[in-house]
């Protein structure tokens, strides 16, 4: 498996080069007790990592600082250093202390009847009666496949079962990971779906959002001027027509990716931060009242899963870059 940096905001096609080999190191997993179910909560029977897992992957971790990784197989967002691509050998499934884990799916490529029923077996009853409030069958089946990859990604990182998976809401909608010890305690992510794809980023105790997009969903003058900050729409208008429809949908995942990993809904307004565009290194905001943030701790990453679709991701740090990896997920293939 090989990986390279990307993230930046030009468009490049990224090749396949050198490779070099490290290895992530994470805590021990939980055991589950005779009956294969978690215990209750506050009862503790998970292993805690041990003082030199922690040290090592930190080690480690440090080593990737502000390195973004993205599956070579697709094209890549950004300059990629080609002489100093990275490989990692070690469990997918393994969250370093400081990383980001972006998985993306095509929903058309769920088509085995036998993964498609365990996606509906392992929904809660919630999920079904949501699930079936839709008209259209493809809307039922994006759900289906929405769900099943989100409870099927968690309880791997949890160590729970998927149908385990207990999700909890804020005042604004945002949803969590009910507590279920040790293993979940911290673990974050956000969902995002569009028509013919949804991405899913996980990370440990950092606010995180994603937003993807589809190129050729409708759009409109309105749309920029009710939701795009003066600075945005003075962009937009200063490009050749031809290219404002993809600069449209760069602020659009960018705002939106933001307003999600904040999990404040609309209560922030779209109009009062900025989304800026550099051609050599990475997004970067500006906040005006009354949203009163710290630009320095947001770390932004764009990528696109296909000439098809735009994708976002917006990430609060604590001093040096996260290392973000973005895979897709192989349904295929039950150890991806």
């Amino acid at each position: 498996m090989s990986w390279v940096n990307a993230g930046l905001a030009d468009r490049r096609p990224v090749s396949n080069g050198a490779r070099r080999k490290g290895r992530i190191v994470a805590g021990s997993p939980f055991t589950h007790p005779p009956g294969g179910r978690p215990p209750a909560r506050g009862v503790r029977r998970w292993e805690r990592p041990s003082a030199r897992s922690v040290s090592m992957a930190r080690t480690f971790d440090r080593r990737l600082a502000a390195r973004i990784v993205c599956d070579i197989r697709l094209s890549c967002v950004g300059d990629a250093n080609m002489d100093n691509p990275l490989s990692v050998e070690a469990s997918l499934f393994d969250l370093p202390l400081d990383a980001v884990h972006v998985w993306y799916l095509f929903t058309d490529r769920v088509t085995d009847p036998q993964v498609l029923e365990r996606y509906a077996n392992m929904m809660s009853t919630e999920e079904r009666v949501r699930r079936d409030r839709f008209i259209f069958p493809k809307d039922r089946y994006q759900f289906l496949v929405t769900r099943g990859l989100l409870r099927t990604l968690l309880s791997r990182y949890a160590r729970i079962r998927p149908e385990e998976c207990v999700f909890v809401m804020n005042r604004y909608g945002k949803p969590s990971l009910h507590y279920w010890g040790s293993a979940t305690a911290g673990l974050e992510f956000n969902v995002s779906h569009t028509n013919g794809l949804v991405a899913i980023a996980i990370t440990s105790g950092r606010e995180v959002g994603i937003d993807v997009e589809e190129l050729a969903r409708a759009h409109s003058d309105l749309d920029v001027r009710r939701f795009f900050s003066t600075a945005e729409v003075r962009a937009l208008e200063a490009l050749p027509p031809t290219e404002q429809r993809s600069r449209f949908f760069d602020y659009w995942t960018l705002k939106e990716a933001y307003i999600k990993a904040r999990g404040m809904g609309l209560s922030l307004p779209l109009d009062r931060f900025s989304m800026h565009l550099h051609r050599n290194r990475r997004p970067t905001i500006e906040f005006a009242p009354p949203i009163d943030d710290d630009t320095s701790t947001w770390q932004f990453v764009q990528f696109e899963p296909s000439p098809r679709y735009r994708m976002a991701l917006a990430i609060r740090r604590r001093g040096t870059d996260l290392t973000v990896r973005i895979k897709e997920f192989d349904v295929k293939d039950e150890t991806a």
